[in-house]
């Protein structure tokens, strides 16, 4: 298989869906995130379905993240695919689980973006994302647009960042400072944002997205990315994660085969304790 996924036009991109509070979170009691699993597979890799995403594996994945103790799960994206024949909703992505409150997709259809799905164990109905834009050449306007997004995308202290747009603030050549025009850590600060998801679709191999990682992630924040295997020349690890303005990736405990039928599916475990604000 040949994967040339492509994201939809920024024109058909749309806002986030979910419910808001007057703080500018999904509502409900806020749930302490404390253990995260982060969870990848070589895309380019047929299920016995056909397909070539997790939903298949869905359960047995979920089930090995609960046994380790977690709280939340985080996918790679290009998660489910729509025609999958297994079905999605609270009861299968819940069914058995005692840990697990969150749970974090995406589900396309073809080789489209999709919706990004954050499902909650005390919500019967998930959250919505939609990716604003990928690099950081695209217009203003749809840089605006992922800023005005951002309430609608907080939850329990965190915030949900799709893939390229982690590229909201930029390096600049020669010097370790960011051009960060919209302000966007200032947003994190103000909003004491502790944890950003950023789950993306395939590796991304510029220098500067580890940097960019490390520049969110100050001021006591975990910023945690996890993307799918199956890129020529990627890295060994499929997932990166920062705190304070360093690199912990190393602190990630990967599982030891946690689908035997799935050698390719990887899961690894980091501890994200809050910082004191």
């Amino acid at each position: 298989m040949t994967v040339q996924h492509r994201g939809k036009r920024a024109s058909e991109r749309q806002e986030s869906q979910l419910p808001l509070t007057a703080a500018g979170e999904n509502s409900g009691p806020i749930q302490p995130i404390a253990r995260i699993a982060l969870v990848s597979h070589d895309y380019t890799q047929e299920c016995r379905s056909g397909l070539y995403d997790y939903s298949e594996d869905f359960a047995a994945i979920n089930a090995a993240c609960d046994a380790a103790g977690c709280d939340s799960i985080l996918y790679a994206l290009w998660t489910w695919d729509n025609t999958s024949p297994v079905q999605r909703n609270h009861q299968t992505i819940f069914q058995g689980l005692r840990q697990v409150e969150r749970v974090i997709l995406e589900a396309f259809d073809g080789e489209a973006y999709g919706p990004a799905e954050v499902w909650f164990r005390r919500h019967p109905s998930p959250m919505i994302a939609v990716q604003q834009f990928a690099a950081s050449g695209e217009s203003d306007r749809v840089k605006r647009q992922f800023m005005s997004d951002l309430p609608r995308r907080c939850f329990d202290r965190s915030l949900l960042m799709l893939c390229g747009e982690s590229n909201i603030a930029s390096t600049m050549r020669g010097t370790d400072e960011f051009y960060d025009p919209f302000y966007f850590n200032d947003w994190l600060d103000e909003k004491k944002v502790d944890v950003i998801w950023n789950p993306i679709h395939d590796y991304m191999r510029r220098y500067e997205m580890r940097r960019k990682r490390a520049y969110y992630s100050r001021n006591g924040r975990w910023v945690v990315s996890v993307w799918n295997q199956g890129t020529p020349g990627e890295s060994h690890l499929p997932w990166t994660v920062y705190f304070d303005g360093e690199e912990l990736t190393s602190h990630v405990d990967e599982l030891p085969s946690p689908v035997a039928s799935r050698p390719d599916i990887r899961i690894g475990i980091v501890d994200v304790p809050p910082a004191v604000r």
